[in-house]
């Protein structure tokens, strides 16, 4: 959700230029900080547990980067680790939201009108009304539900993503995705004319097995975007 990333700044929101995702972390000699993982929402899932294992080490021991500590776009805490059920965040400005996770834990839970014991998690949102409002927080948070159920997804998602970049690899060879944010237009910022994007469209449909039609391609102009209509579709 665009709206929940990015900041409030001089009355307006600006969002981010990436999902630069804000980790509460307790410190031992007391306190806490928030570093942010950069561009979290590029990485696979063994990429971006490595990269909050080092994050939380390096933020533990002082050892964390300048940038690391100021451009934060959204936080996440868990207190699960310290027994607490539900977390009520305080967004950290000029951040317009903060999302909250308590502890894993075993209830009674219906599914397909089966009842039994699973593991249940409950997770909050803060956000800043000033920038967005309830329906965009209530489907931020169905979405949360829907990848927790379906963790899957999450890798379905980063194997489309890396489909994506190898669809534009080909026809604009040397693409450096690294200046390129996932909510850019690539074919702005890679300067793909009329027939290089749809030498790409035709690619990613190759390569996905996806089919693509006339009326598609509107959705197909970011790499977040596009990643997400591959796993719609796949879906």
């Amino acid at each position: 959700m665009p709206e929940l990333n990015g900041h409030w700044v001089d009355g307006g929101f600006v969002p981010g230029d990436g999902v630069h995702l804000g980790v509460a972390v307790s410190l031992r000699g007391g306190g806490l900080v928030a570093p942010a993982l950069h561009d979290a929402d590029t990485l696979d899932v063994r990429q971006l547990m490595a990269g909050l294992k080092d994050l939380v080490a390096r933020a533990r021991t002082g050892r964390l980067r300048g940038s690391e500590v100021s451009a934060p776009t959204l936080t996440v805490t868990n207190l699960g680790d310290q027994g607490v059920e539900t977390v009520y965040g305080v967004i950290y400005p000029p951040q317009v939201a903060l999302v909250g996770f308590g502890r894993v834990g075993d209830r009674p839970s219906a599914v397909d009108g089966l009842l039994g014991v699973r593991p249940v998690v409950t997770a909050t949102l803060s956000a800043d009304h000033r920038a967005t409002d309830g329906a965009v927080g209530a489907r931020y948070l169905t979405a949360v539900d829907r990848l927790l159920r379906n963790p899957e997804q999450l890798v379905n998602r980063t194997e489309a993503l890396e489909l994506v970049k190898d669809s534009i690899s080909r026809v604009v060879p040397g693409a450096d995705f690294d200046a390129l944010g996932p909510d850019d237009s690539f074919r702005d910022a890679l300067e793909m004319d009329s027939l290089d994007f749809l030498g790409f469209v035709e690619a990613l449909g190759d390569r996905s097995g996806v089919r693509i039609e006339d009326e598609d391609t509107p959705q197909l102009t970011t790499l977040s975007g596009t990643a997400d209509f591959l796993v719609a579709r796949a879906g």
